[in-house]
């Protein structure tokens, strides 16, 4: 009687891990990526000249205790 019942559990749990496998494979949306997306050089862009960038807080506000420690 209990090999019976192991049996039905080991059944029982090798189906819902197919179905979880079948499950995953078939849910994957993403495509693998091709080889030209993984050969190609990153864009340049010109960082020579933009915004100039100032603190986003007054001298006595915002910057804390520890900020000289950053």
């Amino acid at each position: 009687m209990s090999r019976f019942i192991i049996m039905i559990i080991l059944v029982i749990i090798v189906t819902i891990g197919t179905g979880a496998m079948i499950w995953v494979r078939m849910g994957s949306p993403m495509p693998p990526l091709s080889d030209k997306a993984a050969s190609e050089a990153p864009k340049q862009f010109d960082t020579t000249s933009g915004q100039h960038m100032r603190p986003r807080w007054s001298q006595g506000e915002g910057a804390g205790y520890d900020a000289g420690y950053n």
